[in-house]
């Protein structure tokens, strides 16, 4: 009996909301708020699992409802998508208008920069492995040469191991101060500059 009622009553409430949607975005824009990305976001998952002649018409209420959030307009690009010369110029369009609305929605622009951020550090954490990978089998058996000859560079090792016990970022950080012993002065400054930016 719970169960029937629960529904019937759930059902009523989705009804007068469905219905009273464009009433309540104007009284949104009323009260100064311009986006309604929850509406939005519905209309894109409709349009995800509409007809395609109605895709169109709910992606622009989608952008209308919410005009500062950039997937609306990816979704229209990507529903605009195709090899005539109309749609390839609405596609651009949309792409750039979307580009735009990142700099009017504060939760995009800052997923998008630390999106970039982190793409950088690990770009940086990514060319610290390959050069050390690269000028290990030059340089390795340099060091333990000198090594054996030297005991003050003996120190290096339990640093190195130190290092790699604490976290294998700061493992090649150190192991690539160590290589830099070996290289140019340019290269030199070149590796402290880039460490030194990545710390």
């Amino acid at each position: 009996m719970r169960t029937p009622a629960f529904v019937l009553l759930v059902i009523v409430v989705l009804t007068c909301t469905v219905s009273y949607a464009d009433e309540f975005y104007e009284s949104q824009l009323n009260s100064g708020i311009r986006n309604s990305e929850t509406a939005s976001y519905i209309l894109m998952q409709e349009a995800e699992a509409g007809k395609p002649e109605s895709v169109i018409i709910l992606l622009n209420r989608a952008t209308a409802y919410s005009p500062d959030l950039p997937a609306a307009y990816f979704e229209l690009a990507k529903a605009r998508a195709s090899f005539r010369l109309a749609d390839v110029l609405a596609c651009v369009d949309y792409v750039v208008s979307g580009i735009n609305a990142y700099s009017r929605n504060f939760l995009w622009s800052f997923s998008l920069a630390g999106g970039a951020f982190l793409g950088l550090i690990f770009s940086f954490i990514a060319a610290i492995f390959i050069i050390v990978a690269i000028r290990s089998f030059s340089d390795l058996p340099l060091l333990f040469h000198e090594v054996r000859e030297s005991r003050r560079y003996i120190a290096l090792l339990p640093l190195l191991f130190v290092l790699s016990l604490m976290s294998p970022l700061l493992f090649l950080a150190g192991l690539m101060i160590v290589l830099g012993f070996y290289m140019s002065r340019v290269d030199k400054i070149m590796v402290y500059l880039f460490l030194f930016f990545l710390l």
